[in-house]
């Protein structure tokens, strides 16, 4: 994002490969970091999702999404940062925090945009 920062595009363009937008955080992949974190006294992987809110947040170029399927969770919060947000017939937004007991702390309480 550094580069895309700097270089003489226009604009960032979110969008995917597949029938998937993004689906938010990988818990299976994710707790197990948290723990080896822990373990290490350090939170490098503990930090990543706010570090990537806070890139797309303060991002000096106006965000595009294009949402060709599902978006959750992370996925549907990061929308709230983007300039624009298109959506094809096959977008669907859910915000699950309630069913996995998982607060939204990476998700910004307003757009700062």
């Amino acid at each position: 994002m550094a580069t895309a920062a700097s270089d003489d595009s226009k604009l960032l363009l979110l969008s995917s490969v597949g029938p998937v937008f993004c689906c938010g955080l990988d818990f299976m992949w994710f707790i197990p970091k948290l723990t080896e974190d822990r373990k290490r006294e350090e939170q490098p992987h503990g930090r990543g999702p706010q570090v990537f809110v806070h890139c797309l947040a303060t991002f000096p170029k106006p965000l595009v999404a294009a949402v060709n399927g599902p978006a959750v969770g992370l996925g549907a919060a990061i929308l709230a940062l983007c300039d624009v947000v298109w959506a094809n017939e096959k977008a669907w937004i859910q915000t699950p925090y309630a069913s996995t007991a998982t607060p939204p702390t990476d998700a910004p309480p307003t757009p700062s945009r």
